[in-house]
């Protein structure tokens, strides 16, 4: 669960708006003190916009009012150095 206070949001809620977006190849959220903060490997020009709007709609209907969500595309995610791995959800 990530937690802001009283209010918990379960990772699927992020998850179900990442895997509506067919050119999103892969991802990692840091949890913020306000919100999320998304990196995106992209197959495709990726409409951040749309996927910010997407991602703070899901989250303010799960508790989360007027959250900051920042979506950066990047050509890269960081990997556990000796399993090779992807920690998806990064809490504060």
């Amino acid at each position: 669960m990530l937690r802001w206070g009283a209010t918990e949001v379960h990772p699927l809620v992020v998850r179900a708006v990442m895997v509506k977006e067919p050119c999103i190849t892969d991802y990692q959220v840091q949890q913020t003190p306000r919100g999320v903060d998304v990196a995106v490997l992209a197959s495709a020009p990726l409409d951040a916009d749309h996927l910010r709007a997407a991602l703070g709609t899901a989250l303010a209907d799960a508790g989360l009012r007027d959250a900051d969500v920042v979506v950066r595309s990047v050509p890269a995610l960081a990997r556990h150095p000796e399993t090779g791995k992807v920690r998806r959800f990064i809490p504060v």
